[in-house]
């Protein structure tokens, strides 16, 4: 179990009212998630970004999960946990694997995301001590964000079918397999669950150039029917003094630019979501 520690960081990102919350486990290490609060002509929409690891062993470029090396995988009741510590006062629509560590190197967490979608009602239950009976809150829609592991992919085809996957085209990530073997995993992925595969890109200074734009098309090539483009929209909070250091300094795209992607992915048929990155400040070091 976790006990979620009063220090609590509140920022505004965009239309987005965002709550992070820090807990420590019972070895003493900490963890982080954060409530996400957006409100949309359908109303207040809550979002949860739970933490999957204590740390990280990938190395990608913009993403400060790995500094500090990795300690851990998180036990299936450490991530639910997170989840839990919202669901007291928030009736939560989204739970999204994109907290610290690589969701798919944890075998904890294909049954964490089967949890969330098959028991979520006892999980609520228990939370405020309410027996809602037939009332008991709808489960949240589920979204892992990887950068790749094929085999952790397919047990989550097989454990958790309807968690939709979110898997990172950048450049600069700390994949263990080439993109293209892990593109044709997702599109097994497709074939055994029937959902579609979003493939991220987010969107930084010199990262956002025409060949880079060229290589996303070639990755979408016969994929436009069961894959969407993430353009993710980068941003960097300030630190608090005595924080964990950030990433490598990374600049977010210019608009022209993104617009550009936009233009030419939609030109050559691809579906285009958009999305938020934020490289918060870590309290973790604190």
């Amino acid at each position: 179990m976790l006990q979620r520690l009063p220090r609590v960081m509140k920022f505004r990102l965009g239309r987005c009212e965002v709550t992070k919350a820090i807990f420590r486990c019972e070895d003493g290490a900490l963890t982080e998630a954060m409530l996400t609060q957006a409100t949309s002509s359908t109303g207040l929409h809550n979002t949860v970004c739970v933490s999957s690891q204590i740390g990280c062993r990938r190395t990608c470029g913009h993403c400060s999960s790995g500094l500090a090396g990795f300690k851990r995988n998180l036990t299936t009741s450490e991530i639910v946990s997170q989840v839990a510590a919202f669901a007291v006062d928030h009736e939560i629509d989204k739970v999204v694997f994109h907290g610290i560590g690589e969701p798919l190197d944890n075998p904890a967490v294909c049954h964490a995301a089967n949890f969330l979608v098959g028991s979520y009602d006892k999980l609520v239950c228990n939370c405020d001590g309410v027996e809602y009976g037939a009332r008991a809150p709808a489960a949240p829609a589920v979204c892992l964000s990887t950068v790749g592991n094929s085999n952790a992919m397919l047990e989550l085809a097989s454990i958790a079918p309807s968690t939709r996957v979110m898997l990172s085209a950048m450049p600069d990530m700390g994949r263990e397999e080439p993109l293209e073997e892990l593109l044709e995993t997702t599109d097994e992925f497709v074939r055994r669950t029937g959902n579609n595969v979003a493939l991220s890109y987010t969107m930084i200074d010199g990262l956002d150039t025409q060949q880079y734009l060229d290589e996303l098309l070639r990755h979408m090539q016969r994929r436009t029917e069961t894959h969407v483009v993430q353009l993710v929209q980068y941003h960097i909070m300030t630190p608090p003094s005595g924080g964990m250091a950030k990433p490598e300094a990374a600049t977010p795209s210019e608009p022209a630019s993104i617009r550009r992607f936009v233009s030419q992915l939609r030109a050559h048929g691809c579906r285009v979501g958009f999305g938020q990155y934020c490289e918060f400040p870590s309290e973790l070091a604190t």
